[in-house]
């Protein structure tokens, strides 16, 4: 089912750490680059200093991204990492910004000292400790076809039942701390439980908000929720849930990897309808970015945006699944001929 998913595997910085030896620490992978337009991905790989393969990586510390942009030339030079690909080797993402123009802007910071009832609080702690406990031994599955989250994972799954609850209650407290709360993690944690309001249309203005809140944390917790109902509006189109495509177009565009992927998953589902309106405004907002996307090597990061210019191509899911792998750059051709 598309609407089961693994939790996303938390993203860390690459540090000094690595500088020394191995010591059982994966090489690297792939190096995957994006933003680039004016500058080839040869270019990149040349001034980065580092390749797949490689364990020591003396350069790769705080001073490499501000240090490559000036050789390249560029405004900004972002450096991100996660573990693992499907031979447990790092994965590499190198951002680069040519004009500026690649830097989302967020909210003000609230200021205000709204916070959560403590129940509300310590369930969302509790259902955080159960998770990173069950990924201890495998990354937990959770469902989305309720329009929320229910993990596999029976510990984590009972604090859920208990947002539903509190969803349902005290959603004037849950959208007031949202909004108001000067403590990030109180924002943070009204931004998760707050998707599990009844009437999911009630809460996505509150969510696309909470997008933009410069908090990082509450920005990926607010882009879960807003997933999982339009994983809903998907499957249910009845319900008439409607979510602005806009601003997840524009996190495509972004410099940053975090959030180029928090703002795929979300069009994945809209655009499984295939709206011609929402798919030409992908189009017309984030084509390159998508062909860039799509071209990566791992396929846990290449289909979702894939999938999404397949259905700008016009392609049957049937079709888009069958080229996955062989014949993906026929269709990216496609795609930038509908320009």
């Amino acid at each position: 089912m598309w609407n089961r998913l693994r939790l996303p595997i938390v993203l860390f910085l690459i540090v000094p750490a690595l500088h020394a030896q191995n010591d059982g620490i994966p090489p690297i992978g792939t190096i995957e680059i994006y933003g680039n337009r004016a500058l080839s991905d040869a270019e990149v790989r040349e001034a980065l200093g580092f390749a797949e393969g490689d364990y020591a990586l003396p350069q790769l510390d705080m001073t490499l991204g501000p240090r490559l942009a000036g050789e390249m030339g560029v405004v900004e030079v972002l450096l991100d990492g996660t573990c693992c690909d499907e031979d447990g080797d790092v994965l590499v993402f190198v951002g680069v910004d040519e004009t500026g123009e690649s830097r989302l802007t967020w909210r003000p910071a609230p200021a205000g000292d709204a916070r959560l009832p403590g129940d509300i609080y310590d369930s969302f702690l509790a259902f955080n400790a159960a998770v990173r406990a069950a990924s201890m031994g495998g990354v937990p599955t959770e469902d989305l076809s309720a329009g929320h989250s229910r993990v596999s994972d029976p510990t984590a799954r009972a604090e859920q039942e208990k947002f539903l609850v509190f969803a349902s209650g005290r959603l004037d407290v849950l959208e007031r701390v949202l909004a108001e709360s000067a403590d990030r993690n109180h924002r943070a944690a009204a931004a998760y439980v707050i998707g599990y309001a009844e009437d999911k249309q009630d809460v996505v203005g509150d969510l696309v908000d909470a997008s933009r809140d410069p908090d990082t944390s509450v920005r990926t917790n607010a882009t879960r929720a807003l997933t999982a109902i339009a994983a809903l509006a998907a499957a249910r189109p009845e319900l008439g849930i409607a979510i602005p495509a806009g601003p997840f177009i524009e996190m495509l565009n972004s410099v940053v990897y975090a959030e180029r992927g928090r703002g795929v998953r979300v069009l994945q589902y809209l655009s499984a309808a295939r709206n011609p309106e929402v798919l030409a405004e992908i189009r017309d907002g984030a084509l390159p970015s998508l062909v860039e996307m799509s071209r990566w090597s791992y396929s846990g990061h290449n289909w979702a945006p894939y999938r999404i210019l397949g259905r700008i191509a016009g392609m049957s899911e049937d079709e888009i699944q069958a080229t996955r792998y062989d014949g993906r750059e026929a269709v990216i051709e496609r795609a930038l001929g509908l320009e």
